[in-house]
């Protein structure tokens, strides 16, 4: 059976339409299917490509996992029960600095899908990807959390959109008028 028929027989089983899985299922890897977020991307940013596993240090590459921690992680995002995705995104050309190493003018992009269905709705921002990368994107479940970058505490009751690298670990915290603010959680 084709995988794309394997997830829409797992839909139908449990009554799921796309979008929409079961938090069990959210972040199993074989339900999530990089080629359907990359047509996303292809829509949004024309020529970038979700970052490929080989693009990360070989350390890093081990605990890549689709859907959980990597270029490509899903979760809700906002405040609907629609499954929504980040990735880590790069440009075809890299860009060498000072002569010394190459890197990509990457984004972090997170896409929140419409509970009506149609488009989603994808926001960004800069990121220099080095070659090979060393920090992933990972989800960050709702908690609380201890903020180092202005010594506070967090609650958060949806997943957040986190980075993680061998320096530390950071995400962004959604508040229900759309804005976002930054928690430090590792350094």
């Amino acid at each position: 059976m084709a995988r794309s028929s394997v997830i829409g027989f797992v839909f139908a089983l449990t009554g799921l339409s796309d979008g929409q899985m079961s938090a069990q299922d959210l972040r199993r890897p074989d339900l999530v299917q990089r080629a359907d977020y990359q047509r996303v991307i292809d829509q949004w940013w024309p020529g970038f490509s979700i970052l490929p596993r080989a693009g990360f240090e070989a350390q890093v590459q081990q605990g890549v996992q689709d859907g959980q921690r990597g270029s490509i992680i899903v979760g809700h995002f906002d405040f609907d029960q629609v499954v929504d995705f980040a990735a880590l995104i790069v440009p075809p050309k890299t860009t060498r600095f000072k002569d010394v190493y190459n890197y990509y003018e990457g984004k972090v992009v997170v896409c929140l899908a419409n509970p009506n269905g149609g488009r989603y709705k994808c926001e960004s921002r800069a990121q220099h990807v080095a070659i090979p990368e060393e920090m992933i994107l990972r989800v960050v479940p709702p908690g609380r959390y201890y903020c180092h970058n202005g010594e506070r505490e967090v609650v958060t009751t949806i997943d957040s959109v986190g980075t993680a690298s061998e320096k530390g670990g950071e995400f962004m915290v959604r508040t229900r008028n759309g804005r976002s603010q930054q928690c430090v959680d590792a350094d």
